[in-house]
């Protein structure tokens, strides 16, 4: 899609079933997830051509994100055991190493990188988890972390400027607010499951922030745009998408609106520069595009 005049510009060949998108600045390459080919492909960002063969990243790669300052990419994959998560060196276009300490973290789906601390944060969807990995240590365990009362994470959004961590909880029609660097560790209660040391963490620990409520069906998408403090989070079931305001307080933390979109929405992301929301939508097979000012939408863009 081309940005000044929200049209298709070009179409190019990925894997089987493509369900996550990441763009490196730094090398120009767009990185894309193929659910069923369990593969990664690496195109050019000028003229979306590939870049390089597909990269094998394992059972049901499903999201991607990129750390444009590393000139990396790191794949979740949903079905693997132990190697959970992928880094790709976007300059070489192979993979660099495997994480090899998620065996706990089973059915991980949603990823997101704090590129100043190199921290990964991973959504165990079928475990119930929240892994923090050191995206520098392949080798070392992650903190993991499960919620008290028990939410099932699917997505997750760092927002740089504030610290803050959100996790949508579909099935409680939540979106979690946590502050991983506000976690206190001494204090939160001990389990084990799968060999791996698991923290609790409730309301009363400082590193859980809040709960904010949005629309039915938030599995699939959420962005954040730092400058603004605004969350976007697409509600499948609901045909919507929630806007939130991040802050630095807690109290200032709140759902602002939900905004009518195409059928089914899942993926999403911000243009930061332009303030522009684009929203991938599955049913109607057409792009929504919100005006980040005035929540407008501005135009729908066919895929067909």
């Amino acid at each position: 899609v081309y940005p000044a005049s929200e049209t298709v510009i070009d179409t190019a060949a990925v894997g089987d079933h493509p369900v996550g998108l990441a763009v490196v600045t730094t090398t120009q390459k767009i990185y894309v997830a193929n659910l069923h080919s369990w593969s990664v492909t690496p195109l050019w960002l000028a003229d979306r051509e590939r870049a390089a063969p597909d990269i094998y990243v394992g059972a049901q790669a499903c999201r991607v994100v990129a750390d444009p300052a590393e000139a990396r990419v790191y794949a979740a994959n949903h079905l693997e055991t132990d190697n959970g998560v992928a880094a790709i060196d976007s300059q070489t276009d192979q993979r660099l190493y495997w994480y090899e300490r998620f065996n706990g973290t089973q059915g991980r789906y949603g990823i997101d990188v704090d590129p100043e601390a190199n921290n990964l944060f991973v959504a165990a969807r079928d475990a119930g988890l929240i892994a923090i990995q050191d995206a520098d240590r392949p080798t070392a365990d992650p903190q993991i972390v499960k919620l008290d009362p028990a939410r099932v994470p699917f997505v997750v959004a760092f927002n740089p400027t504030t610290q803050h961590l959100f996790v949508t909880a579909p099935y409680d029609n939540k979106v979690v607010v946590l502050a991983p660097y506000s976690i206190e560790w001494t204090r939160a209660a001990r389990l084990w499951y799968e060999g791996q040391q698991v923290s609790l963490i409730d309301r009363t620990n400082a590193g859980w922030i809040k709960e904010v409520s949005v629309g039915l069906g938030a599995e699939e998408g959420i962005a954040v745009n730092p400058d603004t403090g605004l969350v976007y989070v697409t509600n499948a079931s609901s045909n919507t998408v929630s806007v939130l305001q991040d802050a630095a307080t807690p109290a200032q933390i709140r759902w602002l609106r939900d905004i009518a979109v195409g059928d089914v929405p899942q993926g999403i992301a911000v243009d930061v520069v332009r303030n522009r929301v684009y929203v991938g939508n599955a049913g109607s097979r057409d792009v929504t595009v919100i005006d980040g000012a005035t929540h407008a939408v501005i135009a729908t863009i066919p895929l067909d």
